[in-house]
């Protein structure tokens, strides 16, 4: 028999899926904040496979990646409604995401208090040296 290693959250059906046809599954619930970090993930994993993925398989796989975020929202902590209204909030200080905007390179003023949130997070946001213009 070939062993896998998964080590990472599947639809609740695999394992079943598996002993039906005689394989065997390791597996174990999570909940709380672990369940709620490991959904994440496979959200984030869903979403890079949605990117490789072909027209013809995209929805597939974006589907998995919703149903991934939404099981993390339900274990969360937060309400849809406080989703919702932060949703909103945000949508009318910054807008929205169509049409993309996809952003490069960004002068501040050295007083913004923008550029003090940015350089905070380096990993994030690299400060680069001044571009003469």
């Amino acid at each position: 028999m070939r062993v896998f290693r998964f080590d990472k959250i599947v639809r609740n059906g695999i394992p079943a899926s598996i002993e039906a046809s005689g394989g065997s599954a390791e597996k174990r619930s999570v909940a709380d904040e672990e369940g709620f970090k490991l959904l994440l993930d496979k959200a984030q994993e869903e979403i890079a496979e949605a990117g490789r993925a072909s027209l013809a398989t995209r929805a597939e796989e974006l589907a998995d990646a919703r149903a991934a975020f939404e099981a993390a929202i339900t274990l969360s902590g937060v309400t849809l409604e406080e989703i919702d209204a932060a949703a909103k909030i945000k949508s009318e200080a910054y807008g929205g995401f169509i049409p993309p905007v996809y952003l490069g390179l960004v002068a501040l003023q050295d007083d913004d208090p923008w550029a003090d949130k940015l350089a905070a997070n380096p990993e994030r946001y690299e400060e680069v040296p001044e571009v003469e213009e």
